[in-house]
């Protein structure tokens, strides 16, 4: 008598084909990933990208690169040294990080904290130069955008993103992909551009067209049709 849905947002070498194969109905956040689940091992799998909380994250003018010297990076270490932390460290960039588990690999001023409350990572996201977004390497492999993309924009801030599969179909503007250490430092080194204009008109198609209001829109349709059959 259920009815039972996956949405497949991350780590996708986690999740098998067999557990797929087991509901009624999958959603996966990569449109690469989706081919190549259909193309591959015949299994119904329908694109649905992350998304945004537009109530969380949303575009205020006066916030919008008000701290026009800080470079930001929120996330926990998980035990590895994350590839643009590493770069910033090594040539001696200043970033503000706050996350867990960093400790083994930087405990200089660059560590601001463990946490950064939600209720001020949308300002936080706006007012800096700009905000890194890296992926786990299967992520990036297979065009799992982060949803951090996504929270940046639409409050208005500026990504730097590593060159995760998909994006450009999936985002129009507002970041800056970089390849490797040399093109990470050049970038950090430059002033953001600043478009208040330009950066509104993104943070709205963001909203429009990623906001979490609209995935449940599509998943309460797709519910609603398979009950009726």
């Amino acid at each position: 008598h259920q009815i039972n849905l996956l949405w497949l947002i991350s780590h996708p070498d986690d999740v098998s084909t067999a557990e797929l194969s087991g509901y009624d109905h999958v959603y996966c956040a990569s449109a690469y990933h989706c081919e190549l689940l259909s193309r591959s091992y015949g299994l119904r799998v329908e694109f649905l990208p992350q998304g945004v909380d537009p109530s969380r994250f949303n575009f205020v003018p006066e916030r919008v690169n008000s701290r026009p010297k800080r470079v930001l990076f929120v996330g926990n270490s998980r035990g590895v040294f994350r590839d643009c932390v590493k770069w910033a460290v090594e040539k001696g960039l200043d970033i503000d990080i706050y996350g867990n588990g960093w400790e083994p690999f930087i405990s200089d001023q660059r560590l601001k904290g463990r946490l950064l409350p939600n209720e001020v990572l949308g300002e936080a996201y706006a007012s800096s130069k700009y905000v890194l977004c890296d992926h786990w390497e299967d992520m990036k492999q297979l065009g799992y955008v982060s949803n951090r993309v996504f929270d940046v924009l639409a409050a208005g801030g500026m990504v730097l993103v590593d060159n995760v599969k998909g994006i450009h179909e999936l985002v129009p503007s507002g970041y800056t992909i970089f390849h490797d250490a040399d093109e990470f430092e050049n970038l950090i080194s430059k002033p953001a551009r600043l478009d208040l204009e330009e950066r509104k008109k993104t943070a709205d198609w963001v909203v429009r067209h990623h906001s979490f209001a609209a995935r449940a829109d599509t998943i309460d349709a797709q519910i609603r049709g398979m009950y009726k059959r």
